[in-house]
């Protein structure tokens, strides 16, 4: 879908005016600048809408055979995302959501929260190619890169905040990293490679777990982030 987006003019699908930053393609409306996968799921209302727009306009392009659970599953953590005024636990809202304005770690509750946006959103790019995971619709692959390329607020995060997030994410129970017997092949070919006949991990390949049965209670007692000196505080 980035590459699908790079050539035609997202911008004008989704109402926004488009400018370059870091060499990548943002939208801006008003006063958030956001990435285009974020911008384009959020114009069509709902995440479900993606593979039936994908294919009338592009029919050409491939799908996993898992796609529209993976749609299904983001759709759901995405109505689950926690606000002020949401419904979901205390404990969610103290990760996620900062308590007032003079909240010492309100930024990097905010950048969290995206992070966690980014990783649904991040499934919902992975449109072409086979399953990465043998349960439908989970496996996504991360790096950094991938990650920041789907905030909605990028220009807030540095590797250092993403990869805490991951962990945080992981700890929580919000996302797994796949062991190899979770892998189908083309997660193990994705996942690993052979160097002078030694197996090396080179990428991540994550399981996307539904929003309300993770545990969030696993990390916010002990909320662990780097602060603007990289240090690590508890």
């Amino acid at each position: 879908m980035d590459s699908l987006f790079n050539t035609v003019n997202i911008g004008k699908i989704v109402g926004a005016t488009e400018h370059k930053t870091d060499g990548g393609k943002m939208l801006s409306t008003h006063n958030c600048t956001t990435n285009t996968v974020p911008a384009f799921a959020e114009c069509l209302g709902s995440i479900k809408e993606v593979p039936s727009f994908l294919k009338r306009f592009y029919p050409e392009l491939s799908f996993r055979n898992d796609y529209r659970q993976a749609c299904s599953i983001v759709e759901s953590n995405l109505k689950q995302l926690p606000t002020k005024r949401s419904k979901c636990p205390e404990e969610v809202k103290d990760l996620f959501v900062p308590m007032s304005k003079s909240d010492p770690q309100g930024m990097i509750k905010k950048l969290l929260l995206d992070c966690w946006r980014a990783i649904n959103y991040s499934t919902v790019n992975q449109v072409a190619g086979t399953p990465l995971v043998k349960g439908a619709g989970r496996g996504v692959y991360l790096t950094c890169d991938v990650v920041k390329s789907m905030l909605k607020y990028p220009q807030n995060a540095t590797p250092a905040k993403i990869y805490n997030g991951l962990l945080l994410l992981r700890v929580g129970g919000f996302i797994q990293l796949a062991q190899d017997d979770e892998l189908t092949p083309a997660g193990l070919k994705l996942q690993t490679i052979d160097k002078n006949g030694v197996t090396v991990r080179k990428n991540n390949v994550f399981i996307l777990n539904d929003f309300d049965q993770a545990d969030p209670k696993l990390i916010t007692d002990n909320l662990r982030l780097l602060d603007c000196n990289n240090k690590v505080t508890t």
